[in-house]
């Protein structure tokens, strides 16, 4: 208690931190909500980026492990798919598909909206409960006052993380997912354990 103003003040920094990095970098969407085409390739030398966005003009390639890359597109059909495969095999050698993922723009704003939807009634429900099992302390503070003390901290301990993924994101090219938002609401689960 006699350092609380301290740890106040870091509390704040790091939450003006994170609103403003979610701000101004925003969350990088991944395929989850995003929709569109990851594939994951294997190589046995790995190409340089420029060569691959010779055969993927319109992709985002990143570098992943060593000799693996993510192909990111728009769209991609299976003939187009078979196509681009056989055309990589010709030009880099034998080639492992690690991961195809094919999520349309329809299942990807479907995600998008259980997950804020999951997020708001864990936060409502977490809350309620608080207030619920503190409702026969009334003095120095009421339950619903815990019950909303509650909801501050956990949206604090929630948004911390995100506006550090936020940055990630932006530097880093860090996606959010569904993983993502399980992750976070892990931490609200934590958070309440230790209230």
């Amino acid at each position: 208690i006699g350092k609380k103003y301290i740890f106040l003040a870091v509390s704040g920094l790091l939450l003006l931190a994170s609103i403003s990095s979610i701000y101004y970098f925003g969350l990088k969407q991944g395929i989850d909500f995003a929709g569109g085409v990851a594939w994951q390739l294997q190589f046995e030398n790995a190409p340089a980026r420029e060569d691959l966005a010779v055969i993927f003009p319109e992709a985002i390639i990143t570098p992943q492990g060593q000799n693996q890359a993510l192909v990111r597109l728009e769209k991609l059909t299976d003939a187009e798919r078979q196509t681009k495969f056989q055309e990589l095999n010709k030009k880099f050698g034998k080639i492992e598909e690690l991961n195809f993922q094919n999520i349309g723009a329809v299942v990807g704003d479907d995600l998008r909206q259980k997950a804020i939807w999951a997020f708001i009634l864990v936060l409502v429900t977490i809350s309620v409960y608080v207030a619920l099992a503190f409702r026969k302390v009334s003095r120095p503070v009421s339950s619903w006052k815990y019950g909303i003390i509650t909801l501050l901290t956990l949206f604090h301990d929630a948004l911390i993380p995100a506006g550090l993924y936020a940055v990630l994101g932006y530097f880093f090219n860090a996606e959010v997912d569904t993983n993502f938002i399980v992750a976070i609401l892990v931490v609200m689960g934590f958070s309440v354990h230790d209230t």
